[in-house]
């Protein structure tokens, strides 16, 4: 997804109708991977797991472990067992699918030293580690395959900068290039996470000059895009790699190499779990459940940040019925920009989102949104749907935070002043742009705005009338540099296309107007 060239300040708008030439970086430490421990093993190369155990490769054998490091079963001769390259070649990889083990191998260590390169695809059973068959694929080195929508993908070391794509009967469907340079890449090891794909570099050695990274890249779903290098859990992991079916594990190789002295498995985190934060203040109407639902489906969660003014119609105890260990309920009579404050200081994830009670995000809303994450954006806000229309996105225009991903750390140090009832979000991102990044705004659907539209009242819940409630919130956009004097003059000579279309008073114009410049003269007096 490319972005869409607007002439902006520091926010940018993104379109999904064109391609994307450059996907910048995607994952910070948030998203990388932070060592946990090591225990040693007959792991020269590859590694699979599943839910109970971890299963290596030593070049020639197959080892299965329990994932304390306890050797269970074992077949020293796995590369004998069966198929083309019997008494030499190279068991490369492992991979689990369907309760099988299919192996990356190759002729890496050929009988005949004139022979090309070949790839094979070798399959064994998980319980038993027996030769079940082989499967023929590129002339390559294969180090590694994988099973994605559909399709196995296929790596190959030595330099190939290119992914093969079988179809299940391992005929083959295409090629598909990868943009980092071929110099820089000799890949062992294929990790599938959503529409991301980890590919680890081998070590600088024996001739080999590539890039000491493990390289994440985005399929469009015809093409891959570079995402981001990213540093592994220690130096020497370097071979193969996989992930725990939890999601929140990332298993590696250590090879035998002089600094480690023997052969490792290596555990790391993996985490993309983020918090969410919602104020609410009798919140169950209209979609409050269905908020919460979508919320739970489409977010990574680690906890639920809930700000509620003291609710009584239903809405502590809708919260509640989610679970305790993912929620965290603070109850504070409080305005908004103070509430979204308190969320601020209970996160502790290093990006979080704001949720709206009003807003039900879309399916798969973190994996299509966390797309735009780039060094240089500290927030992302989705385009919301509101009465069955997309909004149209303004790049400048008022920051929302019905949806919106957020860099935590640039808001750490937020106060929101008490008063702010209105603008809080605007607030928010005034803050976020002073420290030089993005506010970025979306063309996705990222969600649906369930209110309905309703008849402008003669008055507020506290009594204000709508001229003074007008007016009070020019003060606070003029008081704290929230927008721009000029708007609101601007905003005089819509008054006969406002009233004709909405039927609203002139007079609620010129008193935000008034209350703009109000908020002006408090801010110069203080």
């Amino acid at each position: 997804m490319d972005a869409k060239k607007q002439p902006t300040r520091r926010s940018l708008a993104f379109s999904p109708s064109q391609p994307r030439k450059k996907l910048k970086s995607l994952f910070n430490k948030t998203f990388a991977f932070q060592f946990v421990s090591r225990w040693e093993a007959k792991s020269h190369q590859g590694i699979a797991v599943d839910e109970n155990y971890v299963y290596t490769s030593s070049g020639r054998g197959i080892y299965k472990y329990t994932k304390a490091g306890t050797l269970i079963a074992s077949n020293p001769d796995a590369r004998d067992g069966g198929g083309t390259i019997v008494g030499y070649g190279h068991i490369n990889s492992l991979f689990i699918h369907n309760g099988l083990l299919y192996a990356g191998c190759s002729n890496y260590y050929p009988k005949d030293p004139g022979d090309p390169p070949r790839g094979y695809i070798k399959v064994y059973r998980c319980s038993d580690l027996s030769y079940v068959e082989e499967h023929r694929v590129g002339d390559e080195y294969s180090e590694g395959c994988a099973w994605h929508d559909g399709y196995w993908w296929v790596i190959y070391g030595d330099y190939c900068n290119f992914i093969d794509r079988y179809d299940p009967n391992w005929n083959f469907v295409e090629r598909h290039p990868l943009p980092y340079p071929k110099s820089s890449v000799s890949y062992q090891g294929i990790v599938w996470v959503g529409d991301y794909v980890y590919l680890n570099n081998h070590k600088n050695d024996g001739g080999r000059t590539c890039n000491q990274t493990c390289d994440c890249y985005f399929w469009t779903g015809t093409e891959f895009t570079a995402v981001a290098r990213l540093a592994r859990p220690s130096t020497e992991c370097t071979q193969d790699l996989a992930l725990d079916p939890n999601g929140e594990i990332m298993w590696w190789v250590e090879r035998n190499y002089p600094n480690i002295g023997t052969q490792q498995v290596v555990k790391s985190n993996f985490s993309t779990k983020i918090d969410v934060v919602m104020v609410t203040k009798n919140s169950l109407h209209p979609c409050l459940r269905e908020s919460l639902n979508s919320i739970f489906k489409n977010v990574p969660l680690h906890h639920l940040v809930v700000i509620d003014s003291f609710s009584v119609d239903g809405t502590i105890e809708e919260i509640k019925n989610r679970g305790e260990g993912a929620i965290k309920l603070i109850q504070r009579d409080c305005k908004r920009g103070e509430a979204r404050e308190i969320g601020i200081k209970e996160v502790d994830t290093e990006w979080f989102a704001f949720v709206d009670s009003d807003v039900i995000l879309t399916e798969k809303w973190f994996d299509n949104i966390r797309k735009y994450i780039n060094p240089k954006v500290g927030a992302i806000e989705g385009n919301v749907k509101r009465r069955g229309k997309a909004q149209k996105v303004k790049p400048s225009g008022r920051g929302y935070t019905n949806c919106t991903l957020i860099r935590t750390d640039l808001v750490r140090d937020i106060r929101m002043p008490k008063e702010i009832h209105v603008f809080e979000d605007q607030f928010i991102r005034k803050h976020i742009e002073s420290k030089g990044f993005k506010w970025l705004k979306v063309y996705e659907i990222c969600s649906v705005h369930a209110s309905v539209k309703r008849p402008k009242p003669r008055s507020t819940p506290k009594g204000l009338s709508r001229f003074q409630t007008t007016f009070e919130v020019g003060r606070m956009a003029g008081k704290y540099k929230l927008f721009p004097l000029w708007k609101d003059f601007f905003a005089l000579f819509l008054i006969p296309v406002k009233y004709l279309r909405d039927g609203d008073s002139p007079g609620i114009y010129l008193y935000n107007l008034l209350g703009h410049m109000k908020g002006i003269l408090d801010r110069w007096e203080r």
